[in-house]
């Protein structure tokens, strides 16, 4: 019994001493030893797979090992060279295994084709040619032809009849189409000669497929669905069946896409706007959070090109009374879904110095609110209520959320229902400097990538103590790539550890991501978006110049910008669309601007065109409104251009317009540094300087006068401009109370009062 079964204790795994068997050094020291077994016997398909194994191998091992790779099987020449089959087989690896040597492993073999005649290349294709279209190659020259991608010559020697006829001929020709930089038509009128002269012979579905590609491209969506259907009942059997097949998935997949401003005002008109794609009508439902439903919208009969997204807006004559709603559009198993608030409050929250700043307008006019009651979620906390003046402080804790409300003398039913604002652990910090804190950030080469993409990522890791920040060394982290939407999954992991600088970098590589969305690098304690997408590289882009100039209303405003293709040249000819939007100067900027209502229409429109230096130049009336409030009002900006190929792109900016060309700013201090309490003591030497900008912020060389008084009366008057100050003599000044006022035309009127004092100064 026992010898009938001694072969299953060769499966017993033995734990050995020293070095465990699964580690990369010790897997890599049995393939070297294989390799030199198969060297004896000048099995080369065994060598070259070995070789690709101690790649592997070596690169898991070392990093940088790939210099040292090369000049190692550089030195495997000799063992290859026996006869002509190894010497053209070393040279087409190294090839394809290490494109940075093509200098030496280049287009020439080393031996002529005739030598090559009768030699099998079955052994090698697999390994050296990954093309499905490539059918099985006769000899070792006709696979070194398509793995050298020489296809001037291997379309001569299979015209001549030698190889694979037709097959590798059909294969030959369409590969030479695709490697030659044609436009789309003359690369679409290649590929209908081909299928001309070989209508029904393998590989022409691949053909086919790369037709389906570039009609899709065109945008021809209907074409392209029409013929990679045709393809798949006419070859079911081919290899690029499933390619075509994902292809029409691709083109028929239903999608929907809802937009809607996250807060709307009760009662008001509201706007949806639907991007639907391969989908001709839907049904639009409104839920309380109860799930009570509201009255919606159902269409059907809808035109829906293939592919093509259309924008349907839909207008609501009344939105929903205040509270919190679910918005969901669905169609067949096709379904997105998103949540808004019905409010008549804009609410915005800041952090500083370990104080949060709340923010409230009215949603509708965008006027500030004089008072808010500040109520928490859930009623964690009693309501209370808040004076309000700008950013106005408030008393809030990490982890709580709160909304703010009008005041309402109805306590049972207050409108809570604007965006409600959570408190996160890194907008307030607490406890004594001197705690030791560790921050960690994490950074992508860019934000948008392909599947098929390496993401490289790098970090810094730093330790705050003592009131020092240092460097956190030889720490190990694990980075983490996760989808957003099933957040739980984890898609790759990568340990590294940080160097002598705190800092750390990898990479995720490719193929590993299969779905496209968003995504997250993340470490403990930092995280980076980034976005999986089959996008197209933008091939031209819109730059606007900073606006220096003063302006005020009544001013023509000078917008100037470039357009430019992605190499960085000037584009001449090109037509843009510019169109400016008044908004409420009350309005704070949110990240989110969907947070307020549409602009409606554009008060002015023109059409400019780029120079032959790719320029242009909009002139802006800056009319004013009977809406302006008296501090004026925003105008947005917004430029389009379509650039020949129909490509459409788009660029915006914001510019301040008031009664008022400059804004002063005074800054008093010391030479060295600023004061915070308006406090000048005059033997630290006091200094007052005046910041002149416009309405973007930008500085101004103007000049203008200052004074200085006390109890209305006027005891010094200087001058300023925009970089020098005429400084005041601070110590004949009395000590006291003075106002500082200025006179600039162009500037707002404007008074400010100080303390300067004397440490020589006495209490009466």
């Amino acid at each position: 019994m026992i010898k009938r079964f001694f072969w299953l204790i060769l499966f017993i795994p033995f734990q050995a001493t020293g070095q465990d068997t699964d580690h990369p050094a010790t897997s890599l020291a049995r393939m070297q030893e294989a390799f030199r077994v198969e060297a004896s016997k000048t099995d080369y398909k065994q060598m070259i797979s070995l070789m690709d194994s101690m790649i592997t191998m070596e690169t898991a091992i070392d990093r940088k090992a790939r210099p040292r790779l090369l000049k190692t099987y550089t030195d495997y020449a000799p063992l290859f060279g026996k006869n002509p089959e190894g010497q053209v087989v070393h040279h087409l690896y190294m090839h394809t295994r290490f494109p940075e040597s093509r200098d030496t492993y280049g287009m020439i073999l080393p031996c002529s084709g005739r030598v090559m005649t009768g030699v099998p290349a079955a052994p090698y294709q697999e390994l050296l040619l990954d093309r499905g279209i490539v059918y099985p190659c006769n000899d070792l020259y006709e696979l070194a032809l398509f793995v050298l991608e020489d296809y001037d010559a291997l379309v001569s020697l299979l015209e001549g009849g030698r190889g694979n006829l037709p097959h590798n001929l059909i294969a030959a020709r369409f590969l030479r189409t695709l490697s030659k930089p044609l436009q789309p038509e003359e690369k679409m009128a290649g590929l209908d000669s081909l299928i001309l002269e070989f209508p029904l012979t393998e590989p022409i579905p691949y053909v086919y497929l790369e037709k389906v590609r570039l009609l899709t491209e065109k945008q021809q969506y209907g074409e392209a669905l029409l013929l990679s259907r045709q393809t798949i009942r006419q070859f079911p059997k081919s290899p690029a069946r499933q390619s075509l097949k994902e292809h029409v998935d691709y083109l028929t997949e239903p999608s929907l896409l809802i937009v809607v401003n996250k807060q709307v005002y009760p009662y008001a008109p509201m706007q949806v706007m639907i991007t639907r794609r391969n989908i001709s009508g839907y049904r639009l439902e409104i839920r309380e959070e109860r799930g009570k439903r509201i009255p919606g919208v159902r269409t059907s009969g809808m035109a829906a090109p293939v592919y093509e997204p259309v924008t349907d807006t839909l207008t609501l004559w009344q939105a929903p009374a205040p509270g919190s709603y679910r918005l969901r559009v669905k169609k067949g198993r096709t379904k997105i879904e998103t949540f808004f608030y019905s409010g008549t409050v804009a609410s915005m929250f800041r952090a500083l110095r370990n104080t949060g700043y709340v923010y409230a307008t009215d949603l509708k006019t965008g006027k500030p609110l004089d008072k808010t009651e500040v109520r928490f979620v859930k009623d964690l906390r009693p309501s209370f209520s808040l004076d309000m003046d700008g950013f106005t402080p408030v008393d809030v804790r990490t982890g709580e959320s709160f909304r703010l409300s009008p005041p309402t003398a109805l306590k049972a039913v207050p409108d809570t229902f604007s965006v409600p604002l959570t408190i996160h652990p890194w907008d307030l910090s607490y406890g004594s400097p001197s705690d030791i804190t560790t921050s960690a950030a994490i950074f992508t080469d860019r934000k948008l990538y392909r599947k098929e993409d390496t993401l490289f990522f790098k970090g810094i890791v730093t330790r705050y103590s003592n009131k020092k920040c240092e460097p956190e060394k030889g720490k190990s982290y694990t980075v983490v790539l996760r989808n957003n939407v099933s957040y739980r999954d984890t898609l790759y992991s990568a340990d590294v550890v940080t160097n002598q600088y705190g800092s750390f970098s990898g990479f995720i590589p490719p193929g590993i991501v299969r779905v496209n969305g968003e995504h997250s690098i993340t470490i403990a304690g930092a995280s980076a978006q980034i976005r999986i997408e089959e996008y197209t590289r933008p091939s031209f882009s819109i730059d606007l110049q900073p606006v220096k100039q003063a302006y005020a209303f009544g001013d023509t405003i000078i917008q100037e910008g470039i357009v430019s293709n992605y190499a960085d040249f000037p584009l001449a000819g090109v037509a843009l669309i510019c169109q400016i939007y008044r908004e409420s100067v009350y309005r704070p900027y949110y990240r989110d601007r969907r947070l307020f209502p549409a602009e409606g229409q554009p008060f002015w429109t023109d059409t400019l065109h780029t120079g032959s230096n790719g320029w242009f130049r909009a002139a802006i009336p800056a009319n004013k409104s009977s809406d302006d409030t008296p501090l004026g009002s925003v105008f947005k900006v917004c430029f389009s251009a379509v650039d020949p190929t129909g490509e459409t792109r788009q660029q915006q900016t914001f510019l301040p317009v008031s009664d008022y060309r400059y804004t002063i700013h005074s800054r008093l201090g010391y030479k060295v540094s600023t004061v915070s309490d308006r406090i000048l003591v005059k033997e630290n030497g006091p200094s007052l300087a005046f910041e002149v900008k416009n309405g973007t912020g930008f500085d101004q060389e103007v000049s203008g006068t200052y004074y200085l008084s006390r109890n209305g009366i006027n005891k010094f008057s200087g001058s300023f401009t925009g970089k020098e100050t005429l400084q005041p003599p601070w110590s004949a000044l009395e000590s006291g109370q003075w106002e500082l006022s200025w006179d600039l035309p162009g500037a707002a009127p404007h008074k400010e009062s100080f303390w300067l004092v004397s440490v020589r100064d006495t209490l009466s």
